[in-house]
């Protein structure tokens, strides 16, 4: 399972990075709106966790992308 977290805060990316590969996931990270939908034109995630507070825009602005992304 391909996870994609996208979050600002390094400490927060940092233990979910960390507890995703524990269980058996690969995780990639984004700090910001811009890098998330590059990641996701790039590759397809099975999961999304999102901030809705990024440097860039807020994060809740990114799912209609996302989903004409990934139907």
């Amino acid at each position: 399972m391909n996870i994609l977290i996208v979050e600002d805060d390094v400490a927060v990316t940092s233990v979910l990075t960390e507890t995703i590969q524990r269980w058996g996931y690969r995780a990639e990270n984004a700090d910001t709106c811009k890098d998330a939908l590059k990641k996701v034109k790039q590759k397809r995630f099975d999961l999304i966790l999102l901030d809705i507070f990024l440097p860039d825009g807020k994060g809740h602005r990114l799912i209609p992308q996302f989903k004409q992304l990934c139907p």
